[in-house]
């Protein structure tokens, strides 16, 4: 699979990407389908690190288990036929929903608290600087003497 980022002419080819074009289609990723297919075929699923090893497997050896590659024929034909509800849940249950809806007050809270923290970190930070000060001797450049 990694040589067809060389080699573009292979993307034309739909059986050769059997995947990509499943998921294209149904508008999830390539591993999403093979999820799918796993589960279609086998009836569960398999535990995530086994499931990880088999798409590298794919994504390196183009090695695309007969399962899946039945399920993306038939994804495919189904969707030439009209009959595919990309947006049907059954295909999208693997999806992440990683927003969490916006919380206005938790926000506010956060900035409150980062702007607290920044001025009290300028005002220590000045006061230390002007202490420091006034140990230092009254020469910036080399060679200083001090006339104490």
């Amino acid at each position: 699979m990694l040589k067809i980022f060389f080699e573009l002419g292979e993307m034309d080819n739909i059986e050769d990407n059997l995947l990509a074009e499943a998921s294209n289609r149904l508008d999830v990723g390539e591993f999403q389908v093979f999820q799918l297919s796993y589960n279609e075929w086998h009836g569960n699923d398999l535990e995530p690190k086994r499931m990880e090893q088999m798409f590298f497997d794919y994504l390196t050896e183009n090695k695309l288990p007969p399962w899946a590659r039945h399920y993306a024929r038939r994804i495919i034909d189904l969707d030439d036929q009209g009959k595919l509800e990309h947006t049907d849940l059954h295909y999208h249950r693997y999806d992440v929903n990683r927003a969490e809806p916006l919380n206005i007050k938790k926000g506010l809270t956060t900035i409150i608290a980062v702007a607290l923290f920044m001025a009290a970190f300028l005002i220590i930070s000045s006061i230390l600087l002007d202490k420091s000060r006034e140990d230092l001797p009254r020469c910036y450049f080399p060679p200083c003497i001090n006339t104490d």
